[in-house]
């Protein structure tokens, strides 16, 4: 009896994340930090192209300012989160104010899977960074590797 042939399974495309900030800097700068992990990077300049762009295509995640004109990101999640298709899509908020409690409270209760803090701090070797004690031999960035400002409270691990 012949064996069966068996043959590799198709690589499935990379998945595609969403990034919203009204900044052109701030998006220029996630998409470099996201660019080595492979995925595939949409822009949007506003959440109502957010919208717009999840109309058209599924995404992985959406990573989304909290503070953008005319519609927030708060605004923007309550909407992601009120169709059925885009419910359950993670959504990661950015923001500048690490202190800010009331943002960090109202991310969590539109259904936040987590806040990053801008600037955008990826660890990486040879580069000073309050998180580098967790560098590994790889330079290039992952999303695992993103870091918030240590507060005062937090030891220095590399003192």
């Amino acid at each position: 009896m012949a064996e069966p042939v068996v043959t590799p399974a198709e690589t499935p495309p990379p998945s595609s994340v969403l990034v919203v900030d009204d900044e052109p800097a701030n998006l220029a700068a996630l998409e470099v930090v996201l660019a080595p992990l492979g995925h595939r990077v949409e822009l949007a300049r506003s959440g109502r192209d957010a919208l717009r762009a999840l109309l058209h295509e599924d995404f992985a995640a959406v990573l989304l300012d909290v503070r953008m004109p005319d519609m927030d990101g708060f605004e923007t999640a309550e909407l992601i989160r009120s169709r059925p298709s885009t419910q359950s899509t993670p959504i990661i908020f950015i923001t500048a104010f690490p202190h800010a409690e009331q943002d960090l409270q109202r991310a969590y209760r539109v259904g936040a899977a987590d806040v990053i803090f801008k600037p955008f701090v990826p660890n990486s070797c040879g580069r000073s960074s309050p998180c580098s004690s967790s560098c590994t031999s790889s330079s290039a960035p992952s999303a695992s590797s993103w870091c918030r400002p240590r507060s005062r409270a937090e030891p220095n691990q590399n003192s």
